[in-house]
């Protein structure tokens, strides 16, 4: 075979692959980001330095109270987002800090004034190991005395990028009891070893699917997992997503809302591995978990 057909073949090969990769990526519905949402509104929440303890020790997460909340009015409660940053980032990766807030608090502020999705609670720690202990045994339970929340499972998410994605996946695997909703970006689970999701698919959709408290809570759990075809996560979590597809027991795929499945997959083609675009994967994922027309009492 000489060169030019070997080249025209792996040209076709790209163009065919590509065309079932965007294939999903077409029929998603995606919201994108309007762009006055990246400039300061006028009915701004706040965010603050929060501090804990866990396991003894002195912990600092930063946390995002919606316009309006008072602390004194017990009657109004709010839907709790856990953020947890990737490797090198810190609690600030995601929101700033109180005197300098990232477009994401200004992102949050439009939507909620826009009536797009609920005020909510959004709480940005550090990640110390195994999280997903210090979630059940200090952090969850310390939000929900210190601020006015949606104290039950339908109303708290834990999202993270890259190795805060690795982080979601383990509070899935834990947390359920707890944590309804997930949005694990641009990164696969580790639960079968490192890059597990492209390394062994099979094997972590089946941990997945055997999770803490899955049976408990059958069809009352939600994955909206998000990255970009340029991600350097791509590769590691598409074979992960694809196997978990096939496990239609424990995921239920659907590329339009959570009425009809547990498992969403949102792909931007073209996306790298960045902050800056997880922006818009929390914004469609709130917008299915804490939409208006979503509200939870």
């Amino acid at each position: 075979m000489n060169n030019q057909k070997v080249f025209l073949i792996c040209i076709f090969c790209i163009l065919f692959s590509n065309v079932k990769i965007f294939a999903d990526l077409e029929d998603t519905k995606r919201n994108q980001i309007p762009v006055s949402y990246y400039s300061s509104c006028e009915k701004q929440g706040t965010t603050i330095l929060y501090k804990y303890v866990s396991n003894h020790r002195a912990r600092t997460a930063v946390v995002y109270l919606p316009y309006g909340y008072d602390e004194n009015d017990f009657e109004t409660t709010y839907p709790v987002l856990f953020l947890m940053h990737g490797g090198g980032g810190t609690s600030t990766s995601y929101l700033g800090t109180p005197g300098s807030p990232n477009q994401l608090c200004w992102i949050i502020d439009n939507a909620i004034e826009n009536e797009q999705i609920q005020p909510l609670i959004i709480v940005c720690p550090n990640d110390n190991g195994a999280f997903y202990n210090e979630l059940r045994k200090s952090l969850i339970p310390a939000i929900d005395k210190d601020f006015n929340t949606k104290a039950d499972r339908n109303n708290r998410a834990f999202g993270g990028f890259s190795m805060g994605s690795v982080a979601t996946w383990n509070v899935f695997l834990h947390d359920l009891d707890l944590v309804a909703n997930f949005i694990p970006m641009s990164g696969d689970s580790w639960v079968c070893g490192n890059t597990g999701g492209k390394n062994y698919p099979e094997q972590t959709a089946i941990a997945l699917s055997n999770a803490d408290f899955l049976t408990d809570y059958k069809d009352s759990y939600y994955i909206f997992s998000a990255t970009g075809t340029g991600d350097t996560a791509y590769p590691n979590l598409v074979p992960q997503i694809n196997a978990m597809k096939k496990l239609t027991d424990s995921f239920k795929y659907t590329n339009d809302d959570f009425t009809n499945g547990n498992l969403m997959f949102y792909v931007v083609k073209g996306n790298i591995h960045s902050y800056n675009h997880t922006y818009e994967y929390i914004y469609n994922a709130l917008h299915h978990f804490y939409g208006r027309k979503n509200a939870q009492s």
